[in-house]
């Protein structure tokens, strides 16, 4: 849901291999959807309740990213921005 693990290689902490290697390991069996948040072996039966968790989840990583976003965005005009407010236009 929402995430494209394709792209992002073999090492890629949000795709299904990761999580079933996990359990291989001997780790915990964690829902992929909801990013690991929940174990997997303690399902959410109402559908709504579910969708909700995993959105949450979602929302919370597109969250994230924005603030990354910003703060490059911030960062690579710092430099540019002028120190004398005389000069701010």
């Amino acid at each position: 849901m929402f995430v494209d693990t394709y792209y992002k290689g073999k090492d890629n902490l949000e795709s299904v291999d990761f999580y079933a290697e996990q359990v291989r390991a001997g780790g915990p069996s964690m829902d992929p959807l909801a990013a690991g948040r929940y174990d997997a072996n303690r399902p959410i039966w109402k559908p709504r309740e579910y969708f909700v968790r995993v959105l949450e989840c979602r929302v919370e990583q597109v969250k994230q990213e924005w603030h990354n976003v910003v703060s490059r965005v911030l960062q690579r005009i710092e430099p540019h921005v002028s120190a004398d407010p005389a000069v701010a236009v």
